[in-house]
């Protein structure tokens, strides 16, 4: 599975971030499962690993986009 980074920034939830790059929860987790503290507080400057999700053949990298 391809991946990219992401930098946390204050405010961030894994939700919001899940959200903006169209995949679970679960599977950031699962990814930096030795990053993130076992309650899943993530900090300001963390660098994650974002699994991107292969559909049909196309990648999804989504940032803030709407997929129909």
């Amino acid at each position: 599975m391809d991946h990219e980074t992401y930098i946390v920034v204050k405010g961030d939830t894994l939700w919001d971030i899940a959200k903006r790059y169209g995949v679970p929860v679960e599977e950031i987790v699962a990814e930096n499962e030795s990053l993130i503290d076992k309650d899943t507080k993530i900090h300001p400057d963390q660098v994650l690993i974002i699994p991107i999700i292969m559909l049909d053949e196309v990648v999804i990298r989504c940032k803030k986009c709407l997929i129909p």
